[in-house]
């Protein structure tokens, strides 16, 4: 929904050339390219000490393209009273860390490519793919456990409204496919457990929830997409 609410936020009055801290040290800096039509975006973010805990840090490498209705570019959503009708947002690189006492988990990539299309209307739609691998490691004085895994993301047809705001949640529709794989392992003293996770799933938007089927099964998962958490059958 994070991604959903970005792609959506294009579309309107973003001052992508605006550079703020947001209260974290770091920076955002925002470069037009005249020549291809192309803002390109850095972020680059931390929070806390990097020698302790608890700590956080990030950085986004993205771009953004705004074109009018026959694709041709244009520097901003508006430009000369005209409305960008497609946005093409993508994500080249990001890393990121968040480090507790007993948790240390690290963002090891992240990619994705989306295009918005109807972004001069009331309603837009997003499609593309977004990608992240992961890392989590846990330790505490009974045991080590890691967490290593991979999330790749297809959203199909994805509708929501151009000024959905904090509404967004309630108001998208549309259908996401994706792939998760992971690698758990758990060290208990002499002991060593492994566990390898292979999911393929299906996630209908609707209604303010998420219906998800998973591995072509019955087994079905509903989730309300303003918290993520499970709604009871």
């Amino acid at each position: 929904m994070d991604q959903i609410a970005d792609a959506v936020g294009f579309a309107g009055q973003v001052g992508l050339a605006d550079k703020s801290g947001d209260g974290c040290e770091g920076l955002r800096d925002a470069v037009y390219d005249s020549t291809t039509g192309t803002w390109t975006i850095t972020i680059d973010r931390e929070r806390g000490d990097p020698e302790g805990y608890p700590y956080g840090s990030f950085t986004r490498v993205f771009t953004v393209r705004f074109l009018d209705a026959e694709g041709q570019p244009q520097m901003r959503y508006l430009e000369q009273g005209t409305a960008a009708a497609t946005i093409e947002y993508a994500i080249l690189s990001g890393t990121g860390v968040r480090r507790t006492r007993n948790m240390e988990h690290n963002l090891l990539s992240l990619e994705a490519a989306f295009v918005i299309t109807g972004a001069d209307q009331d309603l837009v739609t997003v499609n593309g793919t977004w990608a992240r691998s992961a890392g989590t490691l846990l330790e505490n004085p009974r045991l080590v456990r890691t967490h290593d895994s991979t999330l790749q993301l297809e959203l199909i047809d994805v509708v929501a409204p151009r000024r959905a705001g904090r509404d967004l949640a309630q108001a998208v529709s549309g259908t996401i496919v994706g792939v998760y794989d992971a690698l758990i392992t758990v060290t208990r003293g002499d002991d060593y457990l492994e566990r390898e996770i292979h999911s393929e799933f299906t996630i209908v938007l609707g209604d303010g929830e998420g219906m998800m089927t998973m591995d072509g099964s019955r087994n079905r998962y509903r989730a309300r997409l303003m918290t993520g958490e499970l709604v009871e059958e």
